[in-house]
C-alpha cells in the first residue's frame, strides 16, 4: 500500500524542517560539528530508508547502494571530525576517512548506474549526450585539479587525491544518463538528485582547490554544497518515485513516472 500524499508532504516538512535546523546549529556553534554533521548524515540515510519503506519500489537495491553510500560518506565526516577534535590532527590526508568517502564513489556509481539499467534502456542519444558533457567536465577537472595534484610528490597522497575529482566525473557520467533520459529532469527524483549531485561536486571542486592553494576550514561556505547534498538525496517523497520498468520503456516517448500503487 502506498503512503498517502499528505502524509508524505507532511514528512518531506518535517524532514526540510529538521534538516534546516541542523545546519543552522552546524554554522552557529562549530564545536558542535562532530553531533550536527553526524546527524545531518544519518537523516539523509533515514529519508532513503523511509523512502523505501513508504513507496515499496519495484527493484529496491539501488537505492540501498545509494543508502549505503550515504552511510560511508556520512562515516568519513564522522571519522574526520573525531580526527581533529580528540586527536588534535591538522587536516588529516590522507586517513581512515578518505577510505570510507572514496568506498562512497563505486556505491553511488553502481546504485545510479541500476537505475539507468531500468530506467533509460538502451537509448543511444542519452548516452553520447552524457558522455559529452562528462567529457567537457573531465577535461575541466583534468586541467585544473587532476593534473596539478601530479606533482605532489608522496604517491600515497597523489594517488588519494587524484581519486576525488575522478570518482566525481564517475558520478556525473551515471547522473547525465539519466538527465538526457527521455523525460529526464521532468522527474521529481532525478530532480533531486540532479540538485544533490550538483552540491557535493561544486563543495568536492572547491575543496580540492583549497587543498591545492589553502586550507580548509569547518563551517566554512564549502559547507553548503555538501548540506545540499545530504538534504536532497534523503528527501523522502519526491525522490522515492516508482521507476518504470524496462518493459515501460520506449526511446523518444516519456516515461510516465507515478507514485507505487
Amino acid at each position: 500500500m502506498a503512503a498517502r500524499p499528505e502524509l508524505t508532504w507532511r514528512l518531506a516538512a518535517g524532514y526540510s524542517a529538521w534538516m534546516a535546523v541542523l545546519a543552522a546549529g552546524y554554522f552557529a556553534r562549530p564545536d558542535w560539528h562532530l553531533v550536527t554533521w553526524g546527524l545531518i548524515g544519518l537523516s539523509c540515510v533515514g529519508g532513503i530508508i523511509a523512502g523505501i519503506v513508504l513507496y515499496r519500489p519495484a527493484r529496491i537495491w539501488p537505492w540501498l547502494l545509494l543508502a549505503a553510500a550515504n552511510l560511508a560518506y556520512s562515516s568519513g565526516d564522522t571519522v574526520y571530525n573525531v580526527l581533529t577534535t580528540y586527536f588534535g590532527a591538522v587536516n588529516p590526508f590522507p586517513s581512515a576517512a578518505d577510505v570510507l568517502y572514496l568506498a562512497t564513489y563505486p556505491l553511488f556509481a553502481i546504485g545510479l548506474a541500476g537505475f539507468n539499467r531500468y530506467r533509460t534502456g538502451r537509448d543511444l542519444g542519452a548516452v553520447i549526450d552524457a558522455l559529452i558533457v562528462t567529457g567537457g567536465v573531465g577535461l575541466l577537472s583534468w586541467v585544473f585539479l587532476i593534473q596539478p595534484l601530479r606533482a605532489e610528490h608522496d604517491p600515497l597522497n597523489r594517488i588519494t587525491a587524484m581519486a576525488y575529482p575522478l570518482g566525481d566525473v564517475l558520478m556525473l557520467l551515471m547522473l547525465a544518463r539519466l538527465v538526457f533520459s527521455p523525460d529526464g529532469t521532468r522527474n521529481p527524483s532525478v530532480r533531486l538528485l540532479t540538485i544533490g549531485t550538483a552540491g557535493i561536486l561544486g563543495s568536492d571542486v572547491a575543496y580540492g582547490l583549497l587543498q591545492l592553494n589553502g586550507h580548509w576550514a569547518v563551517g566554512s561556505a564549502i559547507d553548503v554544497g555538501w548540506l545540499l547534498f545530504y538534504w536532497a538525496w534523503g528527501w523522502p517523497p519526491c525522490g522515492r518515485r516508482w521507476w518504470a520498468s524496462p518493459s515501460n520503456y520506449h526511446p523518444g516517448r516519456p516515461v510516465c513516472c507515478r507514485c507505487p500503487g
